[in-house]
């Protein structure tokens, strides 16, 4: 369902979660949650960088319009993407198999439901932008900023399978960390790409971090949908994205479950 908002958004509070710029379509219900099966399978196509240039493929950076879409969209569409890091040690790199969205003018597990912070401004856009943070005291978390500049919105990346720069990541991450262990969680895909808070607001058309699609990936693959991890607000919510059968994710092994009828419908 497409809602217009103009001014702020209601989540049911006193106050407003957010508000956006006069005249801006959020793709989002607020009641979105609501109904929704805890755990489903998407059976529509994962869309590619072809949005905006259908030889797009191989190696090239998914370009900015990829980002500048619902983060819904964006979350699934990341699954099965290459994600690169270029550092003087050399290039990283893993296929995405667990993202996250979060929204912030309806969401408050997102950064930036409670408004713009020194902390938090690069989720505000624009969009195609790498937002990173520190937290627990011990961890990073990198992020893909998306929506239109100027509405706080972002993708958790939270599992990577290991494709490129085995041995560096080991280096990063301790020579007795099994494969699977090296991006499996947050935590650990930023260390093992060698993230932190310095890179915060690294542009994803750049030489330091970028994204691409990747050849042989099917585009039909299964990815399941289950409410997100490791949060305490809105934790019911489904927005969590997995590649089903994917031994890299954090926690256990999600397998393919039968689509609700009534679960939500995202657009191509």
């Amino acid at each position: 369902m497409l809602v217009e908002f103009v001014g702020a958004l209601s989540t049911g509070h006193d106050k407003p979660a957010a508000t956006l710029a006069p005249g801006v379509r959020f793709p989002y219900d607020v009641q979105c949650a609501a109904g929704w099966p805890r755990t489903h399978t998407i059976h529509v196509p994962i869309k590619g960088s072809s949005v905006t240039d259908i030889s797009a493929g191989g190696h090239l950076k998914l370009p900015r319009a990829f980002y500048a879409r619902p983060t819904l969209d964006v979350a699934r569409d990341l699954i099965g993407k290459t994600l690169y890091r270029q550092t003087q040690d050399g290039v990283t790199a893993g296929v995405i198999v667990e993202t996250e969205a979060y929204v912030a003018a309806i969401d408050p597990a997102a950064h930036g439901y409670r408004g713009k912070t020194p902390r938090n401004a690069v989720m505000f856009g624009p969009p195609g932008r790498a937002y990173v943070y520190f937290t627990y005291g011990m961890h990073y978390c990198l992020n893909v900023v998306t929506e239109d500049d100027g509405i706080a919105a972002a993708v958790l990346l939270r599992a990577l399978e290991p494709t490129v720069g085995l041995p560096l990541m080991r280096a990063r991450r301790g020579e007795r960390i099994a494969d699977r262990d090296l991006a499996r969680g947050p935590g650990r895909l930023c260390a093992a790409m060698a993230l932190t808070v310095a890179d915060n607001g690294l542009d994803l058309q750049g030489d330091a971090l970028w994204l691409t699609e990747t050849p042989g990936f099917l585009a039909d693959a299964s990815v399941v949908v289950t409410p997100r991890i490791g949060i305490t607000q809105a934790a019911d919510w489904p927005w969590r994205f997995v590649l089903a059968g994917s031994r890299w994710v954090s926690g256990r092994t999600v397998s393919p479950v039968a689509a609700d009828a009534d679960g939500p419908k995202i657009r191509e």
